[in-house]
């Protein structure tokens, strides 16, 4: 069990999330523009982080709408 700590950064118009800490560390995820991305510790996440004790079973969604990411 543990944390994750992301790092998100936006090059090229491309969201890349880089775990720096935790579990899953050293992972680099690239988010795409056309899908609506869900973090947490379900199986059906995205981004499935089934041991990370922080995070709730969909933690957060992440979209991309008229040339911008939310989270």
């Amino acid at each position: 069990m543990g944390s994750n700590q992301f790092q998100a950064s936006i090059v090229a118009g491309v969201l890349t999330l880089s775990i720096i800490e935790g579990p899953a560390q050293s992972l680099v995820i690239e988010i795409p523009k056309n899908a609506k991305v869900t973090v947490g510790r379900k199986p059906n996440n995205f981004l499935n982080f089934a041991d990370d004790q922080h995070l709730s079973n969909i933690h957060s969604t992440i979209s991309y709408i008229d040339g911008k990411f939310y989270i």
